[in-house]
């Protein structure tokens, strides 16, 4: 025999002895196997029922709408309501959808930007307007703003998810959709929300 087929050989014979040993490994480990097998399907049937128990609740909850996304949201809604009225609150969603437009479109009117931020925010933009954009050009969908949990009692903070088009002239090259978190304060001098950061 040659060297070539000598290799396919011992080859064969390897992957043979393979399989013939997990077969007899099988084999002999049966009932090892089966007491196992009727632990997990007792451990399954319990999760089963407490799925179907679980699923059964939730055909009889409401139909979700987008200012209801979760429990958890509602409660911040309510407690920033609570502590800066309804009014102050809707004036903070729409300078929070003001400045996520901004910033995604990469706004470089810095007049603009210093009517809606935080001196130190408004530094930030500066500098970030200095070395220039990006170069993308974004086509804003859609944004769907909730209340989340602020790190300071006197901020209010709103996540956007935001949905955009990643324009190449008038061809669409991707869409895209992040969450971006815009933290905002009220402004000392005048009854108005500014934005403090943009994550």
């Amino acid at each position: 025999m040659d060297k070539a087929t000598k290799t396919k050989f011992f080859m064969l014979v390897a992957i043979g002895l393979v399989i013939v040993s997990v077969a007899a490994f099988n084999i002999f480990n049966k009932e090892e196997g089966k007491e196992d097998s009727d632990f997990e399907d007792g451990f399954g049937q319990v999760n089963y029922e407490e799925e179907t128990n679980k699923n059964e609740l939730d055909v009889s909850d409401p139909i979700k709408t987008e200012t209801d996304f979760s429990q958890d949201d509602q409660n911040y809604d309510k407690e920033y309501t609570d502590q800066f009225g309804a009014d102050s609150l809707k004036l903070a969603k729409e300078t929070a959808r003001k400045a996520t437009t901004m910033w995604l479109q990469d706004e470089d009117d810095l007049s603009a930007w210093e009517g809606i931020s935080d001196p130190s925010f408004f530094m930030s933009i500066k500098e970030e307007l200095a070395t220039g954009s990006d170069g993308i050009t974004r086509n804003i969908k859609e944004l769907e703003l909730f209340s989340v949990a602020s790190d300071e009692s006197d901020e209010v903070k709103i996540e956007v998810i935001a949905t955009w088009d990643i324009m190449n002239g008038q061809t669409v090259v991707k869409e895209q959709t992040q969450a971006i978190y815009v933290t905002l304060i009220q402004s000392p001098e005048e009854n108005k929300w500014i934005v403090k950061g943009i994550v």
